[in-house]
């Protein structure tokens, strides 16, 4: 039994390490053109029920912002909602390379 309650211990863990990514994965799929593909490079870290936090270099986050124009925004907020039931936002983690 004990073995048994330490593996669903592990299983709850990672569960909860990897909340939202299966979301974040949809709602990138959604995504059509420049935010899609840049979206798809970079590197799902976490999310806490309002922020995906995401890995990425310098040059990678230079070119996600340099698709969020207003109606970008519009869309990935629409998308937010269908996938995640609200609009999410998402920070970055600058990696080295």
């Amino acid at each position: 039994a004990k073995k048994q309650q330490t593996q669903k211990s592990a299983s709850l863990f990672y569960e909860e390490v990897k909340q939202g990514e299966k979301e974040w994965q949809q709602l990138v799929a959604m995504l059509d053109g420049d935010i899609g593909a840049e979206l798809r490079k970079v590197a799902f870290v976490s999310y806490d029920g309002k922020t995906v936090l995401l890995k990425v270099s310098r040059e990678q986050y230079e070119k996600v912002e340099g698709c969020l124009s207003d109606d970008v925004i519009a869309h990935v907020k629409k998308c937010s909602m269908q996938v995640f039931g609200k609009v999410i936002a998402w920070n970055y983690s600058l990696s080295d390379n």
